[in-house]
């Protein structure tokens, strides 16, 4: 019967002789024997093994890698930028290895901009370029210096933006590639992001924005988003705000099925970016969003949260079981949209929504200025209904609490409860829980 430490000692020896094997196919890449192609094939099978790969992490594999990646050969150019990119994935110290110099980053450049149209149609070259530059910037971040590069890596992440709103590729991870480089941009090298994302390039975003929603494409969408997310706020007059609206209805349609917490954690960063572009100021932007967002006072024929307009599937949102991160993303916006103004948010969202966002960020809010909302609007402040659809449904005669029905009072009940259990989770309040405290002492009907 094979032990553990027989399997091992199989183990081991095997990645000794594909260790061996490596150093090679090294030694026939270096003296050129063999076909290229045939080798870095193999070369990339083996080292999907980092214990496998050690002597292609050394500065002679490098140099072997760069000149086979971008020589005349393309199907040897193809399988050595493969394998170069296992290798920038698998080793942090080969990856800073790689990038100390400007030299990988000029050859993948020079080997780029040389290549005939029919080569750039089929997006192989682009993918492994962004993929490679991807990998950098995530394992170098703001330690690459491309400055002296700009002009060129300018000229061509500018095509690929053109190429990719097109639809020019045949496969759409050449696009998810690109727009995952381009974010990594934005967060390290915001000043050749700056050069790249131009008003033209924005709108070339947005047109790929749209296509890709069209498409059903969800990845394409959030990836268009995340980079959009990162923009300075110069930029934001320049994306079509309805298109956004209209990802966010359909976002929340999917939300709302089963299994869609994913879908649904995939919310924040649009609401942060509807968030930015209302702050940016542009009129015709911040109405647009506050008319499709916020739920006006005559459309209030039940409790905000219930209705099947978007902003009362916003605040369903904070109801239910969404993430920390969604629900903080949707309050803010509608904080936003409320400009900024306590006693504005509480009129737009109901207290009852707009309570545990208001205590976490030391907001206060006057008993007078609630009584005032009742009275100058004709809505319950805690709930967000039209006072005069909560008479007609329990009677004239009925008191505040009386008109609740008991859906609702269950459900103030419960967002009450579960409010004061987050709040103390997070160390924001530290005093008994009222609900909690009721319940146990058996007066939770005087409440």
């Amino acid at each position: 019967m094979e032990t553990s430490l027989d399997k091992n000692q199989v183990g081991q020896s095997e990645a000794i002789a594909s260790s061996m094997e490596v150093g090679s196919i090294l030694d026939e890449l270096e003296i050129e024997t063999g076909d290229p192609a045939l080798l870095c094939c193999r070369l990339k099978e083996l080292t999907r093994d980092k214990l496998k790969a050690q002597p292609l992490y050394t500065d002679r594999g490098l140099s072997i890698l760069l000149r086979h990646s971008y020589s005349q050969s393309r199907n040897a150019s193809l399988e050595a930028q493969r394998c170069l990119a296992n290798a920038l994935l698998l080793s942090d110290e080969f990856c800073l290895k790689a990038f100390q110099s400007s030299t990988l980053i000029d050859a993948a450049l020079n080997h780029l901009m040389s290549l005939p149209d029919e080569h750039l149609k089929s997006g192989e070259d682009e993918f492994l370029f962004c993929r490679i530059l991807f990998l950098g910037t995530a394992k170098c971040g703001s330690h690459l210096d491309l400055e002296i590069m700009f002009p060129a890596l300018v000229s061509v992440l500018k095509a690929m933006v053109d190429h990719a709103a097109s639809g020019d590729w045949q496969s759409s991870s050449v696009t998810a590639e690109l727009l995952k480089l381009l974010y990594n941009l934005s967060v390290y090298i915001p000043t050749l992001t700056r050069q790249v994302i131009d008003a033209e390039a924005v709108a070339r975003l947005t047109l790929l924005l749209e296509s890709s929603r069209q498409s059903q494409s969800a990845a394409i969408c959030s990836h268009v988003i995340n980079l959009m997310s990162n923009l300075p706020d110069n930029q934001m007059a320049f994306i079509r705000h309805e298109v956004l609206l209209s990802i966010l209805e359909i976002s929340l349609d999917d939300c709302e099925q089963p299994g869609g917490k994913l879908v649904g954690d995939q919310l924040a960063p649009l609401l942060t970016l509807l968030e930015k572009i209302h702050n940016a100021g542009l009129p015709s932007a911040r109405d647009a969003i506050c008319s499709r967002l916020l739920v006006p006072m005559d459309k209030r024929l039940r409790p905000l949260g219930l209705s099947t307009s978007v902003g009362d599937r916003l605040l369903a949102i904070c109801s239910g079981s969404a993430s920390s991160v969604l629900r903080e993303a949707v309050l803010d916006l509608l904080y936003a949209l409320s400009d900024s103004d306590a006693e504005q948010f509480v009129r737009n969202v109901g207290y009852g929504h707009a309570i545990g966002f208001l205590m976490q960020h030391g907001l206060t809010i006057s008993q007078e200025s609630l009584e005032n909302l009742q009275i100058n609007d004709g809505v319950n402040a805690i709930t967000g209904q039209s006072l005069a659809m909560q008479r007609a449904e329990k009677g004239p005669s009925a008191t505040e609490h009386e008109q609740m029905t008991e859906e609702d009072q269950e459900r103030e009940a419960e967002r009450l409860f579960v409010l004061f259990q987050r709040l103390r989770k997070t160390g924001v309040v530290d005093f008994p829980d009222p609900i909690r405290a009721a319940v146990e002492e058996g007066r939770f009907a005087e409440l």
